[in-house]
């Protein structure tokens, strides 16, 4: 007889071997929990789920796990989208099951592009290997983006003039150093550095923005994963940010012209009780007897012009701000443009004490564009007319704001279409109106997705992150 060793079993080791993709996510789509294949592919760091895939597939990842948490049954659902990573391109499969409390996914790659990718590229390298010097002159003198190639240690081994212009250096004196040692107060540094840090520990092929009054710049990394080099890509997107600006401005100006027959209507009822306060008042020759009701009836119309005039003022910088107080403001003028409207409106603002780092002018505009769009809709609709706002904090890192209408909805094909700049169903609209929304969100780093359902009505839900900061 075989004498065996006794030994414990290692059931992590299946972990290790499968290609089998494990996530647990929270109810907004934050990843909670990753296999060891999950952590092989998206990296260690978590993020929101929807941040794995291309920014054309989130709308379908949001409703794939809007499908799972809604429905009544614990079924399971299938869906595919695309992901990209460094030279994997590839499809993956999910199936999951929401268990009222927590979505479980499991998922696997269908397609890996990585080869055609090579293919691809084999024409490209050749030409480069002909023409090195009018490419590298062109890289460096001609070329309109802030090129960056650091070393494993944040060296900075190659950077072109445009980066040195953006940070204001002479770009010879910028190679050899660490890009945290660049000698520069410039605020673009310190947005370089959080994307190096974050490609570092995330391996994923980045992207973020820094923007400040009309200044805009893309920042794009790209990760190799054999000597750890990082290239970075920097392009000043000012221009379109200050045209940008002015079209927001033109809109806030449209909204100020559209509600101040609501706001005056709003100012009719405590002029009203004023009013009649100062007869009663003469009559009786007290005039210390309403004084405190007429007092509070002028601090009520104060508060409704001061919001009103909120969303006239020209802001262009960010401030971390309280996030519900920026929505609390917009309630007056909501209600009264409502009540014109003969709308319903519902709202509940949930409190927090953490901040939002926002335009508040921006964000405004968002919401009073909603506003627009549900106004517009019911112009042909004669019962059911409200207009939903909910807040609510979710897991204290987003601030998700929901509008909801209960028009006649909209087709997929038309939902579709919604995100692209100059699409429009209406015969006088400009089709810049959900763009520009959507936009003015993803610059605040937050998500903006859109449900709609034929003859049911149209859901928005967008978020914005939060931070435990003391506002300025």
């Amino acid at each position: 007889m075989h004498s065996h060793v006794q030994a414990d079993i290692d059931h992590t080791v299946f972990d290790e071997l499968s290609q089998e993709i494990r996530l647990v996510l929270g109810p907004n789509g934050e990843v909670l929990n990753l296999n060891h294949c999950g952590k092989r592919i998206f990296g260690e760091k978590t993020f929101s789920f929807f941040h794995y895939f291309e920014e054309e597939d989130r709308q379908q990842v949001f409703q794939f796990l809007k499908m799972l948490t809604s429905s009544q049954k614990e079924d399971e659902r299938h869906s595919t989208f695309s992901f990209s990573r460094n030279n994997l391109r590839c499809d993956m499969t999910f199936k999951g099951k929401w268990d009222g409390h927590f979505i479980y996914l499991i998922g696997k790659m269908i397609e890996q592009k990585a080869e055609h990718i090579a293919q691809r590229n084999a024409g490209f390298n050749h030409l480069l290997s002909q023409n090195t010097n009018i490419f590298l002159n062109f890289l460096e003198t001609k070329l309109d983006l802030a090129v960056i190639l650091l070393r494993e240690d944040d060296e900075i081994q190659f950077c072109n003039d445009r980066f040195g212009k953006y940070l204001q250096l002479e770009a010879q004196h910028i190679t050899g150093s660490s890009v945290h040692a660049l000698q520069t107060k410039h605020p673009l540094k310190d947005t370089l550095i959080e994307i190096v840090e974050e490609i570092r520990s995330t391996g994923l092929v980045n992207e973020r923005y820094y923007y400040e009054d009309d200044a805009l710049y893309q920042f794009q990394g790209l990760y190799f994963p054999e000597d750890e080099g990082i290239l970075l890509l920097v392009h000043d997107r000012s221009y379109q940010q200050r045209f940008e600006n002015l079209l927001i401005y033109k809109q806030q100006m449209e909204s100020v012209s559209q509600l101040a027959a609501g706001v005056a209507h709003e100012l009719r009822n405590p002029l009203s009780v004023i009013r009649g306060f100062l007869q009663l008042s003469s009559l009786t020759n007290d005039w210390t007897k309403y004084y405190n009701t007429i007092l509070s009836e002028l601090t009520r119309m104060n508060d409704i012009i001061e919001d009103f005039l909120s969303v006239s003022r020209k802001k262009i910088k960010k401030q971390k701000q309280l996030p519900h107080a920026i929505f609390q403001s917009l309630v007056y003028i909501i209600r009264s443009e409502c009540l014109l409207h003969n709308i319903t409106f519902e709202y509940h603002i949930e409190k927090t004490d953490a901040y939002v780092d926002v335009n508040e002018a921006m964000i405004k505009q968002v919401l009073l564009n909603l506003l627009r769009n549900t106004i517009e809709v019911y112009e042909e609709k004669k019962d059911n007319r409200r207009f939903v706002l909910h807040t609510k904090v979710m897991e204290n890192r987003h601030y998700q704001i929901v509008i909801q209408d209960f028009g006649k909805g909209m087709e997929k094909e038309v939902l579709e279409q919604l995100g692209k700049p100059f699409f429009t169903t209406k015969e006088k609209g400009n089709g810049i109106g959900i763009p520009l929304c959507k936009k003015i969100v993803e610059n605040h780093e937050g998500e903006f997705f859109v449900e709609s359902e034929l003859e049911k009505g149209t859901k928005i839900t967008f978020t914005l992150p939060l931070t435990v900061d003391e506002g300025e």
